[in-house]
């Protein structure tokens, strides 16, 4: 039954054989695709009864997407013609192309064509494509076979029990995978298909539909269903209505919502539904009897499908552990029309099936409760870092929508102008006062998982297919934030100390209640706030103040009383030389490099090659500009180091133009730019490489010298390049910060610190420190060579999402920081293979002052860790030694490492430096992806086959994953033995995350083979 007209299944079967037959007669055959685009849904209906007939692939697109969207898809699909009821198409066009068009309304009801036989489906044909949205903004065709869907159709008329005198409506529009199980499965047992007037209507216009046309089942979109279950006190369901099953789908269904139904329509059945369109529609099912949590279960598996809850590594979660749900066993979709290497990403094989079968991989978070149902728990790719933290948003929304007032309710990760990620608050309530709830979410959640703005509103927007329209959402405002802080800073201290961690932290306004840590505070930001400090509360203050007293109200309160006197006004100093006349001195860090550049001619050994991958447009002119712009502005980019007489001095030279010239992309001649040594004495330091990757794929290489670059640089060139790009583009000047200094000043500052006395009690406090201390490690190696040389390799490590937030809890737990949990369990593992409990290891820190910040270049230097990994000790105790000598070690980072071995270890004859066998460092990469204009893209550090150290531990935290790589010397260690030393650390980050933190363990380095 249509608004229009009315069909009875004999004439519905004659219109279908009929419009088969002219199919035939265009030359459709099984396999091939034909695209519908019907304005009446009953034609929608005849038009894909008579595709599946002809054994070919149905195809829906929505009459009112815009003609963009048609052509890809028809393109995309390979589509074999058209069908239309569209008064307004015509055979031509530039949306067809070559693509035929058969009209509907003129076929339809020719009582005299010639009427088409049932062609047996292939099982293996695709039976018709939904186009979904991605990721990448580039819709996918799921594809699914006629065996999928005849198996899902027989199994869902059981589970909802259809029957032959059901009405059941088909609301969903037929471009939308529900809408085929809405229209087949009662078309199955002989029961009527009801459709309504329009797209989305209002929740009045619905309930008279229910009355007015007998409807017996209803699937409605959770979005909608939320909106009509909990109006009910206003708007009752009908008297004399004849529903006996509700279904509700597609989205996360209200707590509230289901006991306001229970409550108002207790004789009618209620189903929550869950099922991505790539498993065939609904996969699983929940009867809704009673509301007990705070969550509505999911439920079990339709028809012959298997679940699987998995961990990262595709072990099963036991029932209350959170994990990734797999759907196998049953119906799934053939895959992703003409993206083979997506299909093979999603559509996994099945460990736990019989060979050759696969199973799906929703990116959904689930967990089983006791009773063997799935609960929801939000999606993977929802998930968000919020100040170091990974967030699920739907916990935050949970416990909101618990409040009385809250009718609806969505929290969503929005970016915010700068492109930090903020938690925001949608919410319909009957009291709108912003306070009173976010009082209510701090009683109940940590801070992180606080929102920063809280929007109310009227309702929420909703998509066609009565969805959440996300898009539709009021965008992030502008000003202070909600839920950052209990209350503003009261007093002058609390506000400079709310300042610098806004600054440093790269948060939005900070309350006197708020907590270091919460914000993402690790040492190396509690160094730079305490560098900042220095002139207000005297060189008394060190980092471990903000460890002991994170939240700020209390560190301000500490820091007045401990405020050291202001001494008399010292006189007025000689005003230092212009740092022109001190000569163009490198700093001891870049003298360094120098000469290991000089020890090994040749050896890309201090290459920096990163790849930027992106997808989308790129201006290749434009591209070019930016790039000399930026070495223009930065003196590093265009410096040489010729020397006189063996000592060199910096150059600063004219702009050398950067020519970008586009190739294909091979990783071959990727290896070799990024292996290509440099000419320290000439210049330039910085070389360019574009290619193309595919239709809209682009890799730039940007290879650069260390000698000029550091990790901090890395930050400054992607933002101020994007910038510069965008500005090219538009036309305009890049609103780019004045820069107060230079890179080559700060290398006489650092020579004049090294001349005075200023650098005095560092010194004395290393010389303390490294008394007594290893000055090489006792490290097995798998060979002696005869002579070292700069050659190496890599192996990589992941210690996947599980491990990584436990890393991350216990550091939280123990007032710690990942890098400390990391070292410490780093300095077990070398225990064990080296017998030594006294061990140092060295990792490089940013050396820059403030003024620096803005600046590429190379600002670097090494610190000395010393870490007593005793055997009598419980790794609680291990790691707040760890955390007080890490703490104290950084604080002393102003004294310059190889100033510091000429001072110490002067008399080390070893043929490595001393302290500096191992290295292990950590860098803080937010998974934010490069931009430059419309194209997004990835960044990554290509292999140069050299090492440094005889072992480095290279870290990468996103804020989701811990991963990197183990850096070694392959004239000293075989790629077996280095992963069987990274499987050990992993092996002991394991125990101490899951053992009593007290207990004392053995840790033994993993043999390998």
């Amino acid at each position: 039954m249509g608004p229009r007209l009315t069909l009875s299944h004999a004439e519905l079967d004659r219109r279908t054989a009929v419009l088969a037959g002219l199919l035939r007669g265009h030359g459709v055959v099984p396999g091939q695709v034909v695209a519908v685009r019907a304005q009446d849904p009953v034609n929608g209906l005849v038009a894909m009864l008579a595709v599946l007939r002809t054994g070919a692939a149905h195809l829906a697109l929505d009459p009112a997407a815009p003609a963009d969207r048609h052509r890809f898809t028809l393109r995309d699909s390979a589509a074999r013609l058209l069908l239309s009821d569209d008064s307004g198409d015509s055979g031509g066009g530039d949306v067809l192309g070559e693509i035929p068009l058969v009209r509907l309304d003129a076929n339809l009801g020719d009582e005299t064509a010639e009427a088409a036989g049932l062609t047996p489906p292939d099982p293996a044909h695709p039976a018709y494509l939904v186009y979904t949205s991605g990721t990448t903004g580039r819709p996918k065709g799921v594809s699914v076979s006629y065996g999928a869907l005849a198996e899902h159709l027989a199994g869902i008329g059981e589970r909802f029990g259809l029957r032959e005198d059901d009405r059941v409506l088909r609301f969903a529009q037929p471009y939308v995978d529900v809408s085929v199980e809405q229209a087949l499965a009662p078309l199955t047992v002989g029961a009527t298909v009801v459709f309504g007037e329009e797209r989305a209507p209002a929740i009045g216009d619905l309930l008279d539909l229910l009355r007015r046309e007998r409807v017996t089942v209803a699937n409605l979109p959770a979005g909608y269903w939320n909106e009509l279950a909990l109006g009910l006190d206003r708007n009752p369901l009908p008297e004399g209505h004849s529903l006996r099953l509700m279904i509700s789908g597609s989205e996360r269904m209200s707590p509230r919502a289901a006991r306001s139904w229970l409550r108002h329509a207790p004789d009618v059945r209620l189903l929550n539904a869950y099922g991505p369109t790539e498993c065939v529609i609904t996969a699983t099912v929940h009867e809704v009897t009673e509301v007990v949590t705070d969550e509505i279960p999911i439920g079990t598996a339709c028809g012959e499908r298997v679940l699987h809850v998995l961990d990262q590594d595709l072990t099963p979660c036991p029932p209350g552990v959170a994990g990734e749900l797999y759907v196998g066993g049953g119906p799934l979709a053939l895959g992703y029309t003409r993206q083979p290497g997506l299909t093979a990403q999603r559509f996994v094989p099945d460990p736990y099936g019989a060979p050759g079968a696969r199973m799906y991989r929703t990116g959904d978070l689930v967990r089983l409760d006791a009773d063997g149902r799935l609960d929801f728990l939000g999606r993977t790719d929802d998930q968000v870092k919020i100040r170091g933290h990974r967030v699920e948003p739907a916990e935050t929304q949970r416990v909101l929508e618990q409040h009385p007032a809250v009718r609806r309710c969505a929290v969503l990760g929005r970016d915010d102008e700068d492109g930090r990620t903020r938690l925001v608050g949608y919410v319909v309530t009957e009291t709108p006062n912003v306070g009173e709830l976010m009082a209510f979410l701090a009683d109940r959640l940590p801070a992180y998982l606080l929102p920063a703005h809280l929007i109310p509103l009227d309702r929420l927007p909703l998509t066609e297919g009565g969805k959440l329209d996300r898009d539709a959402l009021p965008p992030l405002p502008r000003g202070p934030e909600h839920g950052e802080g209990t209350e503003p800073p009261r007093t002058e201290t609390e506000q400079l100390l709310a300042d610098l961690w806004q600054e440093v932290l790269g948060v939005g306004s900070v309350g006197r209640g708020d907590d270091f840590f919460a914000l993402g505070g690790d040492s190396l930001a509690a160094l730079r706030i305490t560098a900042r400090l220095f002139g207000h509360f005297g060189k008394g203050l060190s980092p471990q103040a903000v460890f002991a007293t994170p939240v700020l109200a209390d560190l301000a309160a500490r820091l007045d009383a401990e405020r050291a006197p202001q001494p008399a006004p010292a006189p007025e100093p000689e005003p230092a030389a212009p740092y022109e006349e001190e000569g163009r001195p490198l700093s001891l860090g870049q003298h360094a490099l120098w000469l290991a550049e000089q020890w090994n001619p040749g050896a890309p050994l201090y290459n920096v090659p990163w790849l930027f991958r992106l997808r989308g447009e790129i201006d290749v002119p434009a591209l070019e500009r930016s790039l000399n712009a930026l070495v223009e502005r930065h003196e590093a980019l265009r410096t040489a180091f010729p020397a006189t007489l063996g000592e060199p001095e910096q150059d600063v030279l004219p702009p050398s133009p950067v020519r970008l010239t586009v190739e294909e992309y091979s990783e071959e001649v990727v290896a070799r730019e990024a292996r290509r040594p440099f000419d320290l004495e000439r210049g330039p330091l910085l070389r360019t490489l574009l290619t193309r990757d595919g239709e809209d794929g682009w890799v730039l290489l940007v290879v650069l010298h260390h000698i000029v670059w550091d990790e901090w640089s890395l930050g400054v060139f992607e933002t101020e390049l994007a910038e510069i790009y965008a500005a090219t583009l538009d036309g305009r000047e890049p609103q780019l910060a004045e820069l107060p200094t230079r890179s080559r000043d700060h290398a006489v500052r650092q020579r004049r610190l090294v001349r005075g006395n200023t650098l005095d009690e560092g010194i004395a406090y290393w010389e303390r420190r490294l008394e007594g201390a290893p000055r090489e490690l006792d490290l097995p190696t798998d060979r002696v060579p005869g002579e070292r040389t700069p050659a190496g390799a890599a192996v990589r490590f992941d210690l996947g999402a599980d491990l990584a937030e436990r890393v991350r809890d216990l550091a939280r737990t123990e007032g710690a920081t990942p890098f400390m949990v990391l070292l410490a369990a780093f300095c077990l593992t070398l225990r064990g293979r080296t017998g030594q409990e006294d061990l140092v290891v060295a990792t490089p820190v940013a050396d820059r002052e403030h003024d620096e910040e803005g600046l590429i270049g190379y600002f670097v230097n090494l610190v000395p860790l010393r870490v007593r990994a005793r055997t009598d000790v419980g790794f609680r105790e291990l790691l707040g030694q760890v955390r007080e000598d890490v703490l104290a070690d950084l604080g002393h980072q102003d004294v310059p490492f190889q100033l510091l071995l000429d001072r110490v270890a002067r008399d080390h004859s070893g043929e490595r430096a001393a302290f500096a066998q191992v290295a292990f460092e950590m860098h803080r990469h937010d998974a934010r992806p490069v931009r430059l204009g419309t194209a997004t893209g990835t960044r990554e550090l290509v292999p140069t086959g050299t090492s440094k150290f005889d072992l480095t531990w290279q870290i990468t935290d996103d804020g989701e994953r811990i991963f990197g790589v183990v850096e070694y010397s392959t004239d000293l260690f075989d790629a077996a033995t280095v992963a069987g030393l990274a499987a050990g650390w992993r092996d002991t980050l394991r125990r101490v995350v899951e053992v009593p933190v007290h207990e004392v363990f053995e840790v033994r380095a993993r043999e390998h083979p």
